[in-house]
């Protein structure tokens, strides 16, 4: 049950996340045009926005009730993976030649982009890790293999960026599973509430049912009294008989309204 909200999630998600994604390729090679040859800048960008566009399109396709959720979360955590190595690949294409202007500014492209894909596949961890871990690692060894004073620096703010940022998830991440399990257990709890009812309403229906039948069954023995009466109070009685026929009378009289 969970797993087919999580999935459900991540569909809507999809569409805001694709555009994001393709958004942050397009500015990434327009700000760090001149930090690599303008081939691999352009391959680079063309690999992105196919695997971008194949996403999409599947997302298209795959739109509407989602039968085989399990499923729908693997593709995703693939989908992820896929989307983690075409960034590292451009991490690893246009950190070395850059600035420290120019890197702060990656950094800066590929914190909102990180972002985004949080509150986007924060429901499912294996997708963001898939997403994260390949970035990560790309920006350590970029900033290993450089050479520069700051190397150490970038690489362990990078790390313990990483750290706070899988912890954040994780917690996105258990408040979504919450609100889903609570939707669950309000959705049972009102379908008990509704045969409860259904119950209630049966039971008051047959009690009515059984009062009517009861009235009935008890008026016609009040009503054949209440003609003995009637025919006793005809003959002449005793002074004594008749108040006794009176008080008879006037309880035949009350039992009979009762009804």
């Amino acid at each position: 049950m969970v797993s087919a909200d999580q999935a459900r999630h991540l569909q809507r998600s999809d569409p805001l996340y694709t555009l994001g994604n393709a958004v942050a390729a397009v500015m990434t090679m327009l700000t760090l045009r001149d930090t690599a040859p303008r081939p691999w800048l352009l391959a680079w960008l063309m690999l992105m926005l196919l695997a971008t566009a194949g996403h999409g399109w599947m997302a298209w396709r795959q739109r509407g009730p989602i039968d085989a959720p399990a499923q729908h979360l693997r593709h995703a955590t693939r989908m992820s993976a896929l989307n983690g190595v075409l960034w590292a690949a451009g991490v690893l294409l246009v950190f070395p030649g850059a600035d420290y202007a120019h890197r702060a500014l990656l950094m800066v492209l590929l914190s909102g982009l990180a972002t985004g894909a949080m509150f986007a596949l924060a429901v499912h961890l294996p997708a963001l890790c898939a997403l994260y871990l390949p970035v990560v690692a790309s920006v350590v060894a970029a900033a290993l293999g450089n050479g520069g004073p700051a190397r150490w620096p970038v690489a362990m703010l990078t790390l313990v960026w990483l750290a706070l940022a899988l912890v954040s998830a994780r917690q996105l991440q258990a408040t979504l599973i919450g609100s889903f399990r609570n939707r669950h257990s309000a959705a049972v709890l009102a379908a008990d509430l509704q045969v409860q009812k259904d119950v209630a309403v049966a039971l008051g229906q047959s009690r009515s049912r059984f009062l009517a039948a009861a009235s009935h069954d008890l008026r016609q023995p009040v009503h054949a009294l209440s003609l003995f009466v009637s025919a006793l109070q005809q003959r002449p009685p005793e002074h004594e008989a008749l108040r006794l026929l009176g008080h008879v009378r006037n309880t035949v009289d009350g039992m009979g309204a009762m009804f």
